[in-house]
């Protein structure tokens, strides 16, 4: 199965909205619906409460405020991803010295401890290679991007 199918959602819940997105793809990508809900929409009840700029609904009522903001614009989509707020993730970037292609993902390994604060075990742990490549000629210095979000943060998305 390909990563993405012909359309897929891109979903944020944000301090002040939620947002959906359907893109479809045809000749590259492009939007062919949306739907915004205002944090204004869920009053001033038990299950809003606004903390350090944050706003938390529960997850029962983000369920609920989807479904009914896919009904109402149509979208029949059901591959989604979610974006994850920055204040919930952990980014680092390092370097490594050249090194061939099979030795990055090792060099990374163990460099993530160093650079995470949380046990390894903790977290889904992900990386890029945003400058250099790999060499054969010992040449060419490496740029590391490291990204790790908690496992329980991953869960919370995940829920029904």
């Amino acid at each position: 199965m390909a990563l993405f199918s012909k359309s897929f959602l891109g979903i944020d819940v944000g301090t002040s909205s939620i947002k959906v997105v359907e893109l479809q793809k045809s000749k590259g990508i492009n939007l062919s619906n949306y739907a915004v809900l205002s944090a204004d929409y869920f009053g001033e009840g038990d299950f809003q409460m606004r903390e350090r700029g944050m706003l938390s609904i529960s997850e029962d009522n983000i369920s609920e405020a989807l479904k009914a903001m896919l009904k109402e614009s149509g979208i029949k989509t059901k591959q989604a991803f979610f974006s994850i707020p920055d204040y919930a993730t952990f980014f680092t970037t390092f370097n490594l010295p050249p090194m061939s292609a099979e030795e990055i993902p090792e060099a990374v390994k163990y460099e993530a401890p160093r650079r995470i604060p949380l046990p390894l075990s903790e977290v889904i742990l992900d990386w890029q290679l945003i400058k250099g490549g790999p060499s054969e000629d010992g040449r060419t210095p490496l740029r590391i991007l490291l990204v790790a979000v908690p496992k329980d943060v991953i869960n919370q998305y995940q829920t029904d």
